[in-house]
Order: C-alpha cells, then structure tokens, then sequence
C-alpha cells in the first residue's frame, strides 16, 4: 500500500481508517474463550511487511492473533551530560503516533542554549523546557524505533527529569 502514493489534487481531503489493535486483540480473546459455532479460522489479510509503514508489525500481529492487547509504550531517552540529547523511543508492540510533550525539569543551573530539530519546537521557561511536535508533522514512531527530537547545554552539568504527555 505504501510503494504508491497518488498525488492528490490540491484541496482534497484525504481520510485514513485503522484498525484498532486493542478492539480487535479484545475481539480475538473473545473467539478463542467463547468461538462462535459458526467459526473455522480467522484468515489475517495484510500480513506484516517491511515496506508497507501503515500495516501493522509483527510484534504487533502476534500479540492480536494470541487475543492480548500489544503494550503501548513511549519513552524518553536522554543522552550525554552537557549538552543532552533528548529522543522519544518506542518501547512497546504497537505504532505510535508521536502527539505528546516532552517536559525536561531542572532544579540549578540556568540553560544557555536549546534547539527542537526538524518536526518539533521548544518552550523555554527558568528550570523547564517543553518539546512539542508542530502541527501538519503527523510522526509515527514503529515498535523499537527512536525520533531525537532536540537538546540542551546549560552553563554547568544538571540533573534532568523528563516526563512524556499527551499533547494539550
């Protein structure tokens, strides 16, 4: 489904439908504790491939086809000591869409610098930053994968904490 990508005229408006991995693992675990009579097989149509970004993994067939609903997982990584890198991994078994804020909070040292890279912005405020992707950068993140989404240099070494949310 991937390998082409009409060009759309300008003006259209394009609609996506998606499964609903969690509904349909719920769906699963149902059949298999109570299978309607009628039931043979569940046949899968869109099995995993690598090229193919809006099918499902399959890390997360197989948590669907044992009826248990795929972890959903992001987190954020942080990297270095001055400055430090920050990037949001994926560590669950379903794609994410990255719509959230990642806030880093320090108690001293005041921030000489930050930078959001391509897709995202940052707020600075004393002893907070907020990363936040822009609108019209729809991002998704795969089972295993890791977007950087920017850094900060402060004057001296600090300790940061991070926390991830949904986006406001």
């Amino acid at each position: 489904m991937d390998s082409v990508q009409p060009a759309w005229p300008p003006g259209t408006r394009v609609l996506e439908f998606a499964t609903n991995v969690d509904e349909m693992a719920m769906l699963v675990k149902e059949w298999q504790r109570a299978r309607p009579p009628q039931l043979r097989e569940i046949i899968w149509y869109r099995l995993p491939v690598a090229t193919d970004l809006r099918n499902w993994r399959w890390v997360t067939l197989s948590a669907v086809m044992s009826g248990r609903k795929p972890l959903h997982r992001l987190e954020v990584l942080q990297q270095g000591e001055n400055p430090i890198d920050l990037s949001v991994v994926n560590t669950g078994e379903v794609d994410e869409e990255l719509d959230s804020a990642v806030t880093a909070i320090w108690s001293s040292a005041a921030t000489v610098t930050a930078d959001a890279l391509t897709g995202w912005t940052v707020d600075i405020t004393p002893g907070r930053a907020i990363f936040r992707n822009t609108s019209g950068h729809q991002m998704r993140l795969a089972p295993g994968g890791k977007r950087q989404i920017g850094w900060l240099r402060y004057e001296q070494p600090v300790t940061l904490q991070v926390k991830l949310a949904k986006k406001e």
